[in-house]
């Protein structure tokens, strides 16, 4: 699983001080990775050890030394204080309910309220159980705001699964990205 994790995109993004630490005969990632990374994060710092994957025995006591100076630099430098990210990764759901007009008509205004009211309490009911944050409301539709993707899609089908059972169909949206 971690070999199909491609983080290269959200590299440039990052913006704490960075240590990217990688042993020089390492057979499980190849050394060239970890100097790809330590160049792409802005400031990062790339310390290579003698060794394979898993630092052993005195190489291991020196890159425990370099990580204590790296963070030690960073502390005093005042980084820590410094550090406040302009923007974060984001899922945004949009929620519209299909032919909503036409039911307007088909049950009045009134019987209409009553099954909007309905709709928007499921939601409403979805989008806590997934954490998602109720942003705005326009009519029939929902623009709610998640931490990540995985949540925001599993609320998504909740909420399409649960407006079926009061005979509503509903869109979802999804987009993920960089947000202020």
């Amino acid at each position: 699983m971690n070999r199909e994790i491609d983080v290269r995109q959200v590299l440039p993004a990052i913006r704490v001080p960075t240590l990217v630490v990688h042993g020089a005969d390492d057979r499980q990632v190849p050394f060239a990775r970890g100097r790809y990374l330590a160049e792409r994060i802005p400031g990062a710092r790339f310390v290579s050890y003698a060794g394979g994957h898993v630092p052993e025995g005195t190489v291991a006591a020196d890159l425990v030394e370099d990580i204590e100076r790296f963070l030690a630099e960073a502390w005093k430098a005042g980084v820590w204080d410094e550090v406040v990210p302009e923007r974060v990764l984001s899922t945004v759901l949009f929620t519209d309910i299909v032919g909503s007009s036409d039911r307007v008509v088909e049950l009045g205004d009134r019987r209409w309220r009553d099954l909007l009211e309905r709709h928007h309490d499921i939601v409403r009911r979805q989008l806590f159980r997934f954490r998602g944050i109720e942003v705005d409301t326009a009519g029939d539709g929902f623009f709610a705001s998640f931490d990540g993707p995985a949540r925001a899609i599993l609320c998504a089908c909740s909420i399409v699964d649960a407006v079926g059972e009061i005979g509503l169909d509903v869109r979802a949206g999804l987009h993920t990205g960089d947000a202020r």
